[in-house]
């Protein structure tokens, strides 16, 4: 059974007329037709029943076609594992870090300093949101990641603590919490907050840690970039809870003015920068070495 008239199967039954997914397959009707009756052959009955101009699938077909996804997806993931393997070199590494906090928390010159120390390595550097940068390591995209913690993935990496940190709120200068070194979180319910972005870790992390600890809350509306953050902070539109390290690069990065303070959260909320990588899957020496390097640091 040729797994290309598979794909081709699929799409015969999304478009529902030889012309139109002949067209969109870049193949002729007549061939779709040779290939869609081979794969009958090959399979044993009729995939379509023709209904006037249109296609309807037979229902022994109907019962073929999650197979047919799955045979069809399971091609496609082994085609993306040997374009990974075979692009790679012996020698390159593929390490994800923090896009926004890297710098806060100096994680590019863990690597320059890595990289300066074994000459003869490359680095392939991907920048990105914890949980984009967890899913590429899980499906082997990347060798090793610095990044936050998902409880998701506790079980499933191998990871160690690189950069320490906690959580802490940004909140406008007059603010009643400004004058305090630190804060509850139970002195944060009804307040107003500034969101994350949508689905990030640090959302879905500050959401989480509010509700777990029955602090009712109110948000602003969409979740805006980093410095419009700041500044509605700053305008007093609401707070907004982040890693202390974090906050405070980012305060210095972005907010100008001196109409923020960020107070620590207390007791101590962990939201410590980790490398993580899969024990599963095959490390070079490279990899080793790097790993070796950023413990010993």
């Amino acid at each position: 059974m040729e797994i290309n008239y598979v794909q081709e199967y699929l799409t015969l039954l999304s478009v529902g007329n030889y012309l139109d997914a002949a067209e969109e397959m870049y193949t002729s009707p007549a061939s779709l037709a040779r290939h869609i009756k081979k794969l009958e052959e090959d399979l044993g009955f009729e995939l379509f029943v023709p209904q006037g101009r249109s296609l309807v699938p037979s229902e022994l077909a109907k019962a073929f076609t999650p197979f047919a996804e799955e045979i069809v997806h399971a091609q496609e993931r082994c085609y993306n594992f040997l374009d990974t393997y075979q692009s790679k070199k012996p020698d390159m590494l593929r390490v994800g870090t923090l896009a926004v906090e890297g710098a806060a928390y100096h994680l590019p010159d863990l690597i320059s300093a890595f990289l300066l120390a074994n000459p003869q390595v490359s680095v392939e550097m991907y920048e990105g949101e914890t949980k984009e940068l967890c899913s590429m390591l899980f499906v082997n995209k990347l060798d090793l990641v610095f990044s936050f913690l998902p409880e998701e993935y506790r079980e499933t990496t191998v990871h160690f603590s690189v950069v320490k940190d906690h959580m802490a709120l940004f909140v406008p200068m007059d603010y009643p919490l400004s004058s305090l070194r630190s804060v509850r979180l139970g002195k944060l319910n009804g307040m107003t907050f500034v969101p994350r972005p949508r689905h990030s870790f640090l959302s879905d992390f500050c959401n989480n840690l509010l509700k777990e600890n029955d602090i009712s809350y109110k948000m602003t509306f969409d979740p805006p970039s980093t410095a419009n953050l700041l500044s509605m902070v700053a305008s007093g539109s609401g707070i907004s809870l982040m890693p202390k390290i974090a906050a405070e690069y980012l305060l210095g990065a972005f907010g100008k003015n001196t109409d923020i303070r960020v107070v620590a959260i207390g007791p101590e909320i962990d939201t410590s920068v980790h490398l993580l990588y899969m024990a599963n899957h095959n490390q070079t020496q490279q990899c080793k070495n790097f790993i070796h390097f950023i413990k010993n640091m």
